[in-house]
């Protein structure tokens, strides 16, 4: 890289290239963005502050679309003038363009909480439909057997609570009814317990994002 700033650290050196570029073309660009704009009462500081703006987004920008552009310019030093030209394209255009992005990224985490929930509703056990636990084997429990769950309890042993319950991670998530079928206890008494473990920290209630049921997960 060109040593602009003398000696100092390259790294800085780059960094403080790449700010010069976007304060110069973010105000240049502000100011050629008042040639577009038509209206009768023309705001030279607002057209500055906003393609200033417009220019310190083109960062984010490229990261969006997963550009190494500014890592780039540190080996060929005419990426620089490529990075110049977008946030002067973003600046003489900043409203449109800070829209735009907005929009973007907007989208973007919708899409990521779609699936979040899509996966949440995947993974997510009927444990009330005595579905069948998720570390099962060739060898667990079939047919008949599993219908005694409801009756029987998952666990034989009178002397299981819910922390031994859902400390054994069959599921991901227990309704109290659940807890209570698979520990042979009544619903009062687990929900005693949750509350306990609730207080200790080794248990959380949470919502289910696409029903609104109330579930408890392990946190050990």
């Amino acid at each position: 890289m060109i040593p602009i700033f003398g000696t100092v650290n390259p790294d800085l050196s780059h960094a403080a290239l790449l700010i010069v570029i976007i304060l110069g073309a973010g105000a240049l660009g502000g100011l050629g963005n008042r040639y577009i704009v038509t209206d009768d009462s023309p705001n030279w500081k607002k057209s500055l502050v906003l393609g200033i703006i417009a220019s310190a987004a083109i960062p984010l920008f490229l990261h969006i679309v997963d550009s190494n552009l500014m890592l780039e310019a540190k080996i060929d030093f005419t990426n620089y003038f490529v990075f110049a030209g977008f946030c002067l394209i973003a600046a003489v255009f900043s409203t449109r363009f800070l829209d735009s992005l907005s929009s973007s990224i907007i989208n973007r985490l919708q899409q990521v909480e779609t699936r979040q929930t899509q996966q949440e509703e995947l993974v997510m056990p009927i444990v009330e439909n005595n579905q069948a636990p998720l570390n099962t084997d060739p060898g667990a429990q079939t047919g008949s057997e599993n219908a005694d769950i409801g009756s029987k309890g998952l666990f034989m042993d009178s002397h299981v609570d819910a922390a031994s319950a859902m400390s054994s991670k069959q599921f991901l998530y227990f309704s109290e009814d659940s807890l209570a079928k698979m520990t042979n206890k009544s619903t009062a008494e687990i929900a005693d317990e949750l509350k306990k473990l609730e207080a200790q920290g080794k248990a959380k209630q949470i919502t289910k994002g696409s029903t609104g049921e109330k579930v408890w997960v392990w946190k050990g």
